[in-house]
């Protein structure tokens, strides 16, 4: 028997094949974030925390419209993706390696 061709990998480590996929529903879904704050929150939002935030489409997507973000994500690879794709854009962002169950943020969010 040959060598098998299948690679075994997680898929969090390769976090821009995550952003190819599902690159078409980032504005729609940065829309919906701020179509449900303007109707469920009684002040403008304007700081946001996205927990697992993976590759950080959300994030930069927020950040681009002016937003102050703060992400986090278990996944180190995902993060220095996020962090290069932030320097390159020249968008600022609060990221951390963090769990879910167990985190701490710098400064308040009025939504996540």
């Amino acid at each position: 028997m040959g060598r098998s061709r299948i690679l075994v990998a997680n898929w969090f480590d390769y976090p821009h094949y995550y952003d190819i996929a599902f690159q078409a529903d980032t504005r729609r879904e940065a829309d919906f974030v701020e179509a449900a704050c303007r109707k469920y929150c009684p002040f403008a939002a304007s700081r946001f925390l996205e927990p697992a935030c993976g590759s950080g489409r959300l994030i930069t997507e927020l950040a681009a419209r002016g937003y102050q973000v703060t992400g986090f994500d278990l996944s180190q690879p995902a993060l220095s993706y996020l962090g290069q794709r932030l320097a390159r854009l020249g968008l600022d962002a609060e990221t951390f390696e963090g769990e879910m169950s167990d985190f701490r943020i710098g400064q308040p969010a009025d939504a996540a």
